[in-house]
């Protein structure tokens, strides 16, 4: 008799515990969808990111604390304004569950894809150019005058503005120091700005980096609303 009565406490407990983990798993992906819909909603994007919720502490003892110990979300392109950004990723950590949805720190990583750069170079400097990566190097190159025309770009942030700066200049096939250009080519090839604008409040643009498709872009923050999520 005792021993039934052990089996049943044992069974019930079991069936206790698996409601918990059912419960848990339920809130978790209902969690993580209304990440994604916010964030689609905020960032206007055309499909949901693909949102991720870290579970290496009990799902539901995060609920119990009020906060998601780390949020990850990607998405393939994204629009600030006029610049697009392609192969986004995020992650924030210490995430309120409340509304509106808030993160201690926030990241996120993304890609300014060539053909970005190459439009905002030929709008700022009025020249005809082609943005390619060769060899790890952002490379610009069409003609002035006539003459064949070269540009090494380096990309720098500068209090939350990402930079292009002209490094080296390879005018007719020979290299020609920037300081010894005319001044008017010279004015041109100065201080290209990728405009970042249209950022959650918090976010600024921190690093920036060439990379194999184009200029890659860290964005980061603390204290950030979440976009679309209620703020």
């Amino acid at each position: 008799m005792r021993l039934r009565w052990v089996v049943g406490v044992l069974a019930v407990l079991a069936l206790l515990a698996g409601a918990v983990v059912v419960t848990s798993s339920v809130l978790h992906n209902l969690a993580e969808q209304r990440v994604a819909d916010e964030l689609t909603t905020g960032l206007g994007l055309d499909r949901a990111p693909d949102v991720q919720i870290d579970a290496s502490r009990p799902f539901l003892l995060q609920l119990m604390r009020g906060r998601l110990d780390e949020l990850t979300a990607s998405t393939p392109e994204l629009t600030l304004d006029a610049l697009t950004v392609v192969d986004v990723h995020l992650v924030a950590h210490d995430v309120t569950t409340t509304t509106p949805t808030r993160a201690a720190t926030v990241e996120v990583v993304g890609v300014v894809p060539t053909e970005t750069v190459q439009r905002s170079v030929a709008e700022q400097s009025g020249l005809d150019v082609t943005v390619a990566v060769t060899n790890g190097a952002l490379r610009a190159s069409g003609s002035v005058l006539g003459l064949e025309l070269g540009l090494s770009l380096a990309p720098r942030v500068e209090s939350g503005r990402l930079l292009m700066d002209v490094v080296a200049v390879d005018l007719a096939g020979a290299q020609v120091a920037v300081d010894q250009l005319p001044d008017q080519l010279r004015q041109q090839l100065t201080g290209y700005e990728l405009p970042v604008t249209g950022l959650p409040a918090g976010l600024a643009v921190a690093d920036a980096r060439v990379v194999t498709s184009g200029v890659e872009l860290t964005v980061s923050g603390t204290d950030v609303v979440l976009p679309g999520a209620g703020g």
